[in-house]
């Protein structure tokens, strides 16, 4: 099936490695000619170049999110480059700190509005520069990644999880603001997927459960006891990257405010 993206061009928001990565060349090989985001530039300019190298057009921006203004910095060096943003994906995120408290209240309040700047406030920034053109060009795909603990919270990654809910509530809001636009807005909620930090928790969950250095022993109790998947497998960056290249397809003009949960069926509840 051709999605109908050849030609479009998106900024994909900490795109160097992990699902962003995954995400970035899935577009560029549907035709998308691709920003590439990230902090290590010689990282960035490796994958730009083997994306042109696989026949894809790709272009990069060095930022560290974190600082200040990089959101501003982000989206006009990606304008500069690529003339405008058909697709945007906010996929940069996650948890100020890493590893798993074990009280809520271990958390300091310091973190949580640290975690939502980084979560909600840059995906807020981006989308107050690119919007505007591309309602004016009466087209555009805003895509947040956010997370299952976005509605299936966890009181060890509480200040993540309310971030990440409020992207999806963002998602909502947006697209209901962006009405009759030609500008869709959807978020993308994965499950684990088996990226590096995945891989931590993995090994952390390994010693913690007695299984020492095994990972694959490690993996099967996650699998049976912890996520209660009912396809048995982890999730793959791939499988992120399919989703959201789906919603970025005009073919998905109809799909619009929705939070597409891409769990490997551990979602339970109905909605």
């Amino acid at each position: 099936m051709d999605l109908g993206l050849s030609g479009k061009q998106a900024l994909v928001t900490g795109s160097s490695a992990g699902i962003g990565l995954a995400i970035a060349r899935t577009l560029a090989a549907e035709g998308v000619r691709v920003c590439i985001h990230g902090r290590d530039a010689a990282r960035c300019t490796a994958i730009v170049e083997d994306v042109v190298a696989n026949g894809g057009s790709a272009t990069m921006v060095v930022a560290d999110v974190d600082a200040d203004g990089a959101p501003a910095r982000i989206a006009d060096a990606a304008l500069g480059q690529l003339g405008a943003v058909d697709i945007l994906v906010n996929n940069v995120g996650g948890r100020v700190r890493s590893g798993m408290s074990v009280d809520w209240f271990a958390i300091p309040p310091a973190l949580w509005t640290e975690t939502y700047a980084r979560n909600v406030t840059f995906a807020v920034e981006l989308i107050h520069r690119l919007a505007g053109p591309m309602r004016t060009r009466r087209w555009g795909r805003i895509i947040n990644v956010a997370s299952v603990v976005a509605t299936h919270p966890s009181g060890g990654v509480g200040e993540y999880s309310a971030a990440k809910n409020g992207l999806v509530n963002l998602s909502l809001g947006l697209s209901k603001a962006l009405a009759g636009s030609g500008v869709t807005v959807n978020s993308v909620s994965p499950g684990l997927i088996q990226t590096g930090a995945a891989d931590k928790w993995l090994a952390a969950t390994a010693r913690d459960r007695g299984f020492g250095d095994d990972l694959k022993a490690a993996e099967q109790w996650v699998l049976a006891n912890s996520l209660r998947q009912t396809v048995h497998r982890w999730g793959m960056p791939q499988d992120i990257a399919y989703a959201v290249c789906m919603l970025a397809s005009p073919s998905a003009d109809f799909l619009n405010g929705i939070n597409l949960h891409v769990d490997g069926g551990a979602t339970q509840a109905v909605h």
